[in-house]
């Protein structure tokens, strides 16, 4: 399956990225409904997301940059090439790291909180398990792109992966 979903001029719109964001969507909207159960302000919900988003991106791709993944591109290579570390326009960002996206979620999410004066606990128990739907939809992204599988199985559950990828 092409990881591309499709592409007008340089700009190219990945599975990868569209399940990402719907996953965080798909979270935001479910942590928004238990919210307003509870008696809070939906919206308060919708504006986290915009911010988790933005600086989540960041933090995973902080991560990646400092972090040595199984390709090599770690901070060795992006100290010599620094421009690759916010390269977009070239096919994207090519790695970004879960635990910094994690991080800088929470972050982002924890000012926000902070700075609006809410019950950060209280946001967090309509957040958190959601955030387990967001990464579970996020990881079909990986399956589009033909990454993240683990070792080869002869199990009778197993899938074929073709090992070249588009």
């Amino acid at each position: 399956m092409d990881p591309v979903i499709f592409q007008i001029g340089p700009f190219a719109l990945h599975w990868y990225g569209l399940f990402i964001v719907g996953g965080a969507v798909l979270a935001a909207w479910v942590s928004s409904l238990y919210a307003a159960k509870a008696g809070e302000d939906p919206d308060h919900i919708w504006n986290m997301l915009a911010w988790a988003l933005v600086i989540g991106i960041i933090g995973a791709r902080l991560y990646h940059v400092f972090s040595t993944p199984a390709d090599g591109l770690g901070w060795s290579y992006y100290r010599e090439n620094p421009i690759e570390i916010i390269n977009f326009w070239n096919g994207g960002f090519r790695g970004l790291g879960i635990y910094g996206g994690l991080l800088g979620g929470i972050l982002a999410i924890a000012g926000y909180a902070w700075f609006n004066k809410l019950n950060i606990l209280l946001y967090l128990d309509f957040i958190g398990p959601n955030v387990l739907l967001a990464q579970a939809m996020g990881r079909m992204g990986n399956f589009v792109n033909q990454e993240l599988y683990g070792p080869p199985s002869t199990a009778p559950w197993a899938f074929h992966i073709n090992p070249a990828h588009p």
